[in-house]
């Protein structure tokens, strides 16, 4: 899945992605999202790394799945058609401090981009909905809200969430 989103086919990320999440959209709208999610007329994003370290937990068996929590390096490179102002720098680098989700953020003016890097985790989960194949869901505090549409308050507590 990381592969797929570093070469930016978000066709095959779909793929790897669990249905649950596809049942609130098409798979042809999810493209869409991702596509203009990495590029518009305002900015391009790329992922920096080609290839990251993965740190897998054990395999657990919760509410008939099985789960496994992947967290890994992510850095990524946000870069704007149009010449950022101080004042839009700042409010940019206030927003994505908000997150907490960046140990590195940083503006590179000479790009006209934002490098940031931090902690990324996939939640992998093989059960009856992907016919036992390993499918993946990224997880993070700001849009916990997409976990929730697979797994329940519990399972993600018991994951350490």
């Amino acid at each position: 899945m990381y592969e797929a989103s570093y070469n930016m086919s978000f066709e095959e990320v779909i793929e790897y992605t669990h249905p649950k999440i596809l049942k609130t959209v098409s798979k042809e709208q999810m493209v869409q999202v991702l596509n203009n999610t990495f590029d518009n007329d305002n900015y391009k994003v790329r992922l920096v790394y080609p290839t990251v370290t993965f740190t897998y937990s054990e395999i657990k068996k919760i509410e008939g799945k099985s789960v496994c929590v992947i967290t890994y390096t992510n850095a990524l490179r946000m870069t704007f058609t149009q010449k950022l102002t101080k004042d839009k720098v700042d409010e940019i680098l206030t927003s994505f401090k908000s997150t907490d989700e960046y140990k590195t953020l940083k503006y590179e003016a000479d790009r006209n981009s934002f490098f940031l890097e931090g902690q990324a985790t996939m939640i992998a989960v093989a059960d009856s909905e992907t016919k036992n194949e390993w499918k993946f869901v990224n997880y993070s505090k700001s849009q916990s809200a997409i976990a929730k549409l697979v797994f329940s308050d519990d399972l993600l507590k018991q994951l350490g969430f």
